[in-house]
């Protein structure tokens, strides 16, 4: 066979370029692009703020040496700077309070909805057990 015998490829088909591998590396239909996924040791971000978080430090306050979480001596740390006149320290505790102070509410107020639902359930009750008799009395001929 000469060269002339062979037909020309389809552009369409074989076009490689920007978004358009060769077709023997593209994914093949329901290959996946991450095979062996995560690895099983693999630690993310929130793990590891929360194991930070919770290391033990020892820190000296009033003349006592204490063992204080991480999170804790922060914590302290940062409310003296608030009460030293840092403004940003200031501004953060403030933020936190108001943050506490709405976690505060809303743990209230679903207590609140808790009891609404009680009352409003023995109201149901109470209306199916007057509707009870009124149904059985219409049904029977």
């Amino acid at each position: 066979m000469s060269e002339q015998d062979v037909p020309p490829p389809d552009p369409g088909d074989e076009a490689v370029g920007y978004k358009r591998p060769p077709r023997q590396h593209r994914w093949k239909p329901g290959q996946s692009g991450n095979p062996r996924g995560r690895r099983k040791g693999a630690r993310g971000f929130k793990g590891d703020r929360d194991r930070m978080l919770d290391l033990l430090v020892h820190a000296t306050e009033d003349g006592a040496r204490r063992t204080l979480t991480t999170q804790e001596a922060a914590l302290r740390a940062l409310r003296k700077k608030a009460l030293g006149g840092d403004i940003r320290a200031l501004d953060r505790v403030i933020d936190l309070a108001l943050d506490r102070q709405t976690e505060t509410e809303a743990q209230a107020n679903a207590g609140d909805a808790e009891r609404v639902s009680k009352e409003d359930r023995i109201l149901l009750e109470q209306a199916l057990a007057r509707m009870a008799p009124e149904a059985s009395s219409e049904t029977k001929p």
